[in-house]
């Protein structure tokens, strides 16, 4: 059976994506999976990098594109931007999914099962 990973998920139309990703392929040493598709997929221990052309808040059928790869997920981060209408400057985890409408997004009324434990540990080392 195939090893359950951990992915993130760099989109190339996000610049603050493309540094977080920089910086974590500089603390370790990545395998290079090649390409499924339009995405290019790294690896390292648990951890898998995809990077995709697609901006995050318009991505679809992630299963399908990972499944695709052969990589069996069990957690998915997205490194992004995120703008808070007070203008301050944050750095957030939160779940994804939309309460009502898709203004930015994602489908209508449909929430993503999330990780607790996992959203509180990256708050500590933020």
């Amino acid at each position: 059976m195939t090893e359950k990973k951990r992915l993130l998920v760099c989109s190339e139309a996000d610049i603050p994506s493309v540094n977080m990703k920089d910086r974590l392929i500089m603390k370790r040493e990545w395998e290079d999976l090649g390409y499924s598709g339009r995405d290019r997929f790294l690896t390292s221990g648990d951890l898998v990098i995809m990077i995709t052309p697609d901006l995050h808040i318009r991505m679809e059928d992630l299963d399908g594109r990972t499944d695709k790869a052969g990589l069996r997920i069990e957690e998915v981060i997205f490194m992004s931007k995120h703008s808070a209408t007070s203008g301050e400057a944050a750095l957030t985890v939160h779940p994804i999914g939309n309460y009502r409408d898709n203004r930015l997004g994602g489908r209508e009324r449909t929430l993503v099962r999330s990780s607790p434990a996992l959203m509180t540990d990256a708050l500590r080392k933020i």
